[in-house]
């Protein structure tokens, strides 16, 4: 995932940002996560590395133990891919537990309904979801975000639109 402010932001909060996941296509859980960012003056490198025969995660010369099944950011959007979205019900929350910023972070999803939008490449009928998020350096508020999967068998992240502290971010 590459996250980039654009040109006419870059004078008063440049951003530079880059995800990584490297997934089990089996398990569809992380090996590895790369997190790379540069938001106005801040600046971070992670490097988290799953160790699952051991329930653990390493991050510099640090070691977590972590629950069985832990996520990162990115692989979170993958494992989506696999949960029957069809029969999931209005206000359903979907769980998730993943490793962030050297913690746990629980988190979800709470599945709102269908609807089609308009992309670059056409109309995409899409489940629509609002993820749980914690207050914080970025977001607004809890329900600042809103998540479009794809309504078909590849259940494919197609948009993420955000309220931020500066403006709205959208991302397809």
């Amino acid at each position: 995932v590459n996250g980039k402010s654009n040109s006419f932001l870059d004078p008063f909060y440049k951003v530079r940002d880059v995800y990584q996941s490297f997934i089990d296509e089996t398990t569809m859980l992380p090996s590895l996560f790369i997190r790379d960012v540069h938001e106005g003056s801040y600046s971070k490198k992670e490097n988290y590395i799953f160790v699952r025969r051991k329930n653990e995660v390493v991050s510099g010369k640090r070691t977590y133990g972590v629950p069985k099944g832990i996520h990162d950011l990115v692989s979170t959007f993958y494992y989506l891919r696999c949960i029957d979205f069809s029969k999931q019900k209005k206000g359903a929350v979907i769980n998730i537990t993943a490793f962030f910023n050297d913690s746990l972070l629980n988190t979800g999803l709470v599945y709102t309904g269908k609807q089609t939008i308009s992309t670059k490449l056409g109309k995409i009928r899409c489940y629509v979801f609002h993820p749980i998020l914690i207050k914080g350096r970025i977001f607004k508020n809890q329900e600042g975000m809103i998540l479009y999967v794809s309504e078909d068998k590849n259940q494919i992240p197609v948009r993420i639109e955000s309220k931020v502290y500066l403006d709205y971010v959208r991302a397809d």
